[in-house]
Parts: C-alpha cells; sequence; structure tokens
C-alpha cells in the first residue's frame, strides 16, 4: 500500500533526449530542468517533457514558481495533457517532486505525497498506531476520514490487535513530516486458482503457491462479475480477504476471472 552516475546520466540525456508519445509521460529521476521543459530518466529511457505558464509545479509540499527551484536527482511523479505539442512532445499539466519511497497523488491543486506502512502492529492509539518492519519503527496518525479494513470497514482503531499483520496507505504531511493515513488494511490475504470444491458457505480454491485454500464466503462478501452463490467447480476466481489460519480466510471479494 522505485542508478550508473547521475552526472554522467544527465550529461547523456541532455544530448539524446528522446520525443515521446504524450502516452508515455512517466517520469522517475530529474535529470535537467529548463524554463520550459524538464528531462526525465525512466527506465532508463531519456524523455523530455515540455512546461508552460500553466503547469503546476510542486515540491515536497510546497508550490513552485519555475522548474528552476527543482533539484537535479528529485524523485518526480508528472501528469500531462491529453494532446501533446505538434511534433509529439509531451506537455505537462502537474509536476511533483517527493522525497525517496513516496509516491504521489496528482489531484490539481491538492498534490499529495504518499507513503506506506506495512509490517506488524506493535503499538495502538486512539489516533495513531505503531507499526514494526525490517527498516524498524513507523508510525502512523489516524484522523476520522481515515478508513480501517479488517473483514469490515471501521472508522476508528477499535478493531485492530496487536501482532496484526497492516498495510497502510498514508500521505507525508509538511512540515511536520507526520504521516497521515488514509486507508489501513489488517491480515489481508488472497488467493488465485481454480475452484476444486463448493458449499453453501465456502469454495476451495487451488492455489499454484500454496495448495488449496478454503475461501469462506458470508452476506458480506461482495463478488465482482459474480454472483457468490452462482460459483462453481472450475471458475477461475481471485479472492482476496481475512486471514484466519495459514490455508484459510473470509473473502472479502471475488473476481470471476476468464
Amino acid at each position: 500500500m522505485k542508478l550508473v552516475s547521475l552526472a554522467a546520466v544527465v550529461f547523456a540525456g541532455v544530448a539524446a533526449a528522446q520525443t515521446v508519445n504524450s502516452r508515455d509521460c512517466l517520469a522517475d529521476k530529474l535529470l535537467s530542468a529548463q524554463p520550459d521543459s524538464i528531462i526525465v530518466n525512466f527506465n532508463q529511457k531519456i524523455i523530455r517533457i515540455l512546461v508552460t505558464p500553466e503547469t503546476e509545479i510542486w515540491r515536497r509540499g510546497v508550490d513552485l514558481k519555475s522548474t528552476s527551484e527543482l533539484v537535479i536527482g528529485d524523485n518526480i511523479y508528472v501528469r500531462c495533457a491529453e494532446t501533446p505539442a505538434p511534433d509529439g512532445t509531451p506537455i505537462a499539466t502537474i509536476v511533483a517532486a517527493v522525497q525517496k519511497d513516496s509516491g504521489a497523488d496528482l489531484r490539481p491543486h491538492d498534490i499529495r505525497e504518499i507513503r506506506s506502512c506495512t509490517g506488524h502492529l506493535i503499538q495502538i492509539a486512539a489516533d495513531s498506531i505503531a507499526v514494526k518492519n525490517d527498516k524498524g519503527i513507523c508510525t502512523v496518525r489516524f484522523t476520522p476520514a481515515a478508513e480501517v479494513w479488517r473483514g469490515d470497514t471501521y472508522r476508528d482503531t477499535s478493531a485492530l490487535k496487536i501482532g496484526d499483520h497492516i498495510s497502510s496507505r498514508a500521505f507525508l504531511s509538511y512540515p511536520s513530516g507526520d504521516l497521515i493515513a488514509d486507508e489501513i488494511w489488517a491480515n489481508v490475504t488472497k488467493a488465485e486458482g481454480e475452484i476444486v470444491s463448493v458449499k453453501p458457505d465456502r469454495i476451495v480454491v487451488k492455489e499454484d503457491r500454496f495448495g488449496r485454500v478454503t475461501v469462506l464466503i458470508d452476506n458480506r462478501t461482495k463478488c465482482e462479475q459474480c454472483s457468490a452463490a452462482a460459483l462453481k467447480k472450475g471458475d477461475y476466481v481471485l479472492a482476496t480477504g481475512l486471514e484466519l489460519t495459514k490455508d484459510s480466510f473470509r473473502a472479502g471479494y471475488i473476481t470471476l476471472e476468464q
């Protein structure tokens, strides 16, 4: 709930930046910035993207007046206009620079930096949770706007339990640096494969990775492109839900795959 000497890349990129279709409006690292364009790297591809006076430019919580305020090496996210320049060069409507390991929600005039916080829950408070993973401990603040999913959807932390495996999406707040929870998921698991057994309250899915997994179904289960009651042996499904044991879970969602 993403490198060769940077200097070498910059010099090579400025000389060899290529025009790409506006559908390829992708970026990773900022290599160069001019008043009317930026040059970025994405998957070892050097891309030039035009910038106009209408382009919204944002860096770590601050709206910028020009590309000159960006920093070479910044992690960049870009949204482009549907119609490119006459020569096919993408035109940016939003340029957002975020910290390492962050993503971005590119809403016009409401850009937010996204972080994930994943691991085992070690502390619960009314307005925050703390999660431990291989990198250490991350703390996520909780607000009434956030949603918690642990088999059902909640608007507080009351359903969470110490030891739960947590995946969360949070917004990085500036200038405090706090992580503000948007969505929190506890003990989510999945099974994808062929149904080999069907009963009124469950199906058994033959999972390529883990063998047979029992998927419990009740009136809270949502079935996309299907009806839970109409599932049958031989159907290929993707089910996600609340883990109960290593080989069983209660389904929140089931998708019938063709």
